[in-house]
């Protein structure tokens, strides 16, 4: 009798040993099929990169042959009418005045359904000044060593402590940028507002700085909507531009010269609709966003291509496209993009009007009142709020622009005139870059003392 209760003892103890081995390999297997994602993702992002940066090479590579067939005719044109014969006598003959080539006809006025608004006055560049928190590859002097723990997990496209941003902070920023998870000795405390308890404030080294980041409206990260919290913190990182190191959430792989070389779909083959892609019908103030769409589609045709007052069906994926690249060649397609923020809240900007502008769409904005100092050019979008937020009298502007190229056209002029250095620096305020760290310890090696 005892050795059968002793070996059903021993079976029932194999069996949960078994099941708690089981138990371990799903969960490690769950945790590699969750970085083997990462991974992908992260290779899809970087193939867009290497298709987007060949697009551009190629159009500045036409367009500076176009502008040599044009200085070829304009030398051509101005040159001297004897200058193909041989002078009939030794002295020489002034030449011919140049003949100026015709004036081209002139375009017929298209009759407008709205006046344009007026001009938006231009807002100073935001203060970011150069990008001296990168390290110059000419330079061998020594870096000065900072390192920042961060006291408080963050995850997602936030996690500083991915291995590829912690690697090139170390090796790319203009000090030798530690960022670490270990709480040892440090020079500054990085802390999370989303995930940090206000309980939880631990005593640093004296002369450590402390840091509040979060990319959150205060709606989701209660302790921004506590001052005297707050200001206990040495620097505040956040979306509002106000704040020590202000961030943006544009993505992180594409720069300010392929925004200005992206060659968009010709404006008669454009549809003459809005594209919309809205997934978010209640959280976050979405809903008011929801009824201004609605309200706009009564008088100009919206396709709407998300979840909320869904009409369109996206086209099937082309072979080897992501679902970004789909999206962008969708949106180049439309001669405007809808890119309503879900709340207006301070300086918050999302990726959505950047994504129409690499379409080369035209953006219907609604959102941030500073949004014209993280655009390549405050006429780049088309501004809700200079309609009195009224979609009959934005709808009529839309329809004075789809009938006037030469209207439309001005909204893009920033691609040849707008300054793309003061757009790199913008660019580079993301935070889902290692340069968001260089940043960091740059402002603590200029705050603390040697």
């Amino acid at each position: 009798m005892r050795n059968r209760v002793a070996a059903a003892a021993a079976i029932v103890l194999a069996i949960v040993l078994l099941r708690r081995q089981r138990s371990r390999t799903i969960t490690a297997h769950r945790r590699d099929l969750a970085h083997v994602k990462f991974e992908v993702h992260l290779l899809e992002k970087q193939l867009e990169l290497a298709g987007l940066e060949a697009d551009a090479s190629r159009a500045r590579h036409e367009r500076d042959l176009r502008q040599a067939a044009v200085d070829a005719a304009q030398e051509l044109s101005s040159a001297p009418a004897a200058a193909a014969q041989p002078p009939a006598a030794p002295a020489a003959r002034a030449p011919p005045p140049p003949v100026a080539p015709a004036p081209p006809p002139p375009r017929p006025p298209a009759t407008p359904a709205a006046p344009a608004p007026p001009p938006a006055t231009p807002r100073p560049p935001p203060a970011t000044g150069p990008l001296t928190y990168l390290r110059d590859p000419a330079s061998n002097a020594p870096r000065r060593r900072i390192t920042v723990v961060v006291y408080n997990k963050i995850r997602g496209y936030l996690d500083w402590l991915r291995p590829d941003f912690v690697n090139d902070a170390r090796t790319k920023c203009s000090t030798e940028c530690v960022f670490t998870d270990r709480r040892t000795a440090h020079d500054g405390l990085l802390f999370h507002a989303k995930t940090h308890s206000a309980r939880d404030f631990p005593r640093g080294k004296k002369s450590a700085k402390y840091l509040l980041v979060s990319l959150e409206q205060d709606k989701y990260a209660p302790l921004l909507r506590n001052p005297n919290y707050v200001s206990r913190f040495d620097y505040v990182m956040t979306y509002n531009l106000d704040s020590h190191l202000p961030m943006i959430t544009v993505h992180p792989h594409w720069n300010a010269s392929v925004y200005f070389a992206a060659q968009g779909v010709p404006w008669a083959q454009k549809k003459n609709a809005v594209a919309a892609f809205v997934s978010n019908c209640r959280n976050a103030g979405a809903e008011q966003r929801l009824k201004l769409l609605e309200e706009l589609g009564k008088h100009y045709e919206v396709h709407s291509y998300g979840r909320c007052l869904h009409n369109r069906d996206e086209p099937p994926l082309k072979k080897g496209e992501s679902r970004g690249e789909a999206k962008r060649r969708l949106l180049a397609s439309y001669k405007f993009s809808l890119a309503f923020e879900n709340a207006v809240v301070g300086d918050y900007v999302s990726e959505k009007v950047y994504d129409a502008l690499l379409a080369g769409s035209l953006p219907l904005y609604r959102g941030a009142k500073r949004v014209d100092d993280l655009l390549p050019s405050p006429k780049s979008v088309v501004k809700f709020s200079d309609f009195q937020d009224d979609a009959r009298k934005l709808a009529g502007h839309l329809e004075y622009l789809a009938s006037n190229e030469q209207a439309y056209e001005e909204y893009f002029a920033w691609k040849r005139t707008g300054d793309m250095a003061a757009f790199d620096r913008v660019l580079d305020m993301t935070a889902y870059k290692y340069t968001a760290l260089c940043r960091v310890c740059a402002r603590l090696a200029q705050d603390l003392p040697v």
